[in-house]
């Protein structure tokens, strides 16, 4: 089961301007819809919905969380390999590659440029196959 929305939904569309995979679709002041089979199940929609008209695969309502309280994505260098896929599947932009001269000319790793559009959904954290990306949240060490 994935995410689904309630009749509490407002149809601001919030929820659909933040989904990573655009698997809600609707009109403006009318109740929203997830397709089922685009949904990865990240939880960015209900962050992001101000009615609380989200339920997420637990049936637990999902509660509002603002970008800026969003869990980030973090590195951890020493496992990271420059692969480069977590900069290729974020579907914000958010992450870019980045050398580093000090190191060698080879060395490359995903740098967080932009994290303010980052939602938070994870793609990047659940594609490395180092596990060189932690989602944590701000300010955590």
């Amino acid at each position: 089961m994935a995410y689904y929305i309630t009749e509490k939904c407002i149809g601001c569309g919030a929820c659909s301007k933040q989904c990573p995979t655009s698997a809600i679709y609707g009109k403006t002041k009318e109740r929203f819809i997830v397709n089922t089979a685009k949904c990865i199940e990240c939880g960015v929609c209900g962050m992001a919905c101000p009615s609380a008209a989200i339920v997420d695969p637990k049936e637990k309502t999902c509660l509002r969380v603002g970008l800026k309280e969003r869990p980030k994505p973090v590195l951890d260098m020493e496992l990271c390999s420059g692969c480069g896929c977590c900069v290729s599947i974020c579907p914000f932009d958010c992450l870019e590659m980045q050398g580093d001269s000090l190191l060698s000319a080879d060395s490359w790793y995903p740098v967080l440029r932009k994290p303010g559009k980052c939602v938070s959904c994870s793609q990047c954290a659940e594609i490395c196959a180092k596990e060189a990306l932690d989602m944590q949240k701000v300010g955590k060490v």
